[in-house]
């Protein structure tokens, strides 16, 4: 268990931290519990957010710190893999749009048989 001097110092820390996010038209920094409307209104139309959002960091896990080399490493397994799940995202769009082309070109249909 985390003493409460340890956890009010990582929590000053983390808020204190500014998280980059590197959007089409430029970069946007973010503050945790410090976010401008004109922040969420860039995610929305920048980013394509359409609700929830959350900032994500695999740096210094466990409030251990890490080397920059480390820290960077991490970024770039956290881009592959989200990136590599965006990709599946997309393929599986793609599959279900090819579907309803299928079936709107073979006006096919599913009935229910009781």
């Amino acid at each position: 268990m985390m003493d409460a001097a340890l956890r009010a110092s990582l929590e000053a820390a983390y808020r204190g931290t500014d998280y980059c996010v590197q959007l089409p038209a430029s970069e946007l920094r973010l503050r945790v519990d410090r976010q401008q409307e004109d922040d969420e209104r860039r995610l929305r139309e920048e980013a394509g957010v359409k609700s929830h959002w959350a900032i994500v960091t695999p740096c210094n896990p466990g409030s251990q710190a890490l080397s920059a080399q480390a820290n960077q490493e991490r970024l770039c397994n956290l881009h592959r893999m989200v990136e590599k799940v965006s990709e599946l995202e997309h393929a599986v769009r793609l599959r279900q749009n090819a579907w309803a082309r299928w079936r709107q070109l073979h006006r096919w249909r599913r009935i229910r048989i009781a």
